[in-house]
């Protein structure tokens, strides 16, 4: 009788079995949460967040596009669901980039990396580590650990845009490289 009152929506399907191919078990529960539209890279572009639940008691966020990627909890707790959804963005062009051959990940730095370093060492930053550096067309985009005031920090960025995370903040335990891109990619759209 209420069932058409609850009526699954469509993508939860496809997000299931998903999950049972990378996981390797089915979850026990999926339950949606919202949907957001916006622009990416001037586009419609439309992400279902839900939040699911595995038979081990693992649980996190599902972000489906329809390329479907998964948070766990242990990775983004603390993360807002708007940060989460740049963050998506950023795997995405990361991802679909370096699939495709438009975003390099070997190469030899010209200036830019120095340029860069120089930056963050004039801020005080210590102990500065290049963990990956990527070269999407003549930018080049560097991940980078360091620490100030004895506190660890991860910076993804270039001369001219960077985000950085200290190790008190939620964001800091996803690639930082994922909230630089998904910001760029999502420029302009308000999530709220």
């Amino acid at each position: 009788m209420f069932s058409k009152f609850f009526k699954e929506k469509p993508f939860i399907k496809d997000v299931r079995e998903w999950m049972v191919k990378e996981f390797k078990e089915e979850p026990t529960k999926i339950k949606y949460k919202k949907t957001y539209k916006r622009l990416m890279m001037g586009k419609a572009f439309r992400v279902e967040l839900l939040h699911y639940v595995m038979k081990n008691g693992d649980s996190g966020r599902v972000l489906f596009s329809p390329i479907i990627k998964a948070f766990s909890d242990v990775e983004a707790k603390g993360v807002t669901d708007t940060d989460l959804i740049y963050a998506y963005g950023g795997w995405l062009f990361l991802s679909g980039g370096i699939k495709d051959g438009f975003i390099k990940t070997s190469f030899k730095s010209k200036r830019q990396e120095k340029r860069y370093l120089d930056i963050k060492k004039n801020m005080g930053l210590e102990e500065i580590e290049v963990l990956k550096k990527y070269k999407i067309g003549t930018s080049e985009i560097f991940e980078i650990s360091a620490r100030l005031d004895s506190v660890d920090i991860l910076c993804a960025g270039n001369e001219e845009v960077d985000v950085c995370f200290d190790e008190n903040q939620a964001n800091f335990y996803l690639p930082t490289i994922y909230f630089l891109l998904g910001e760029q990619v999502f420029q302009g759209s308000e999530f709220e």
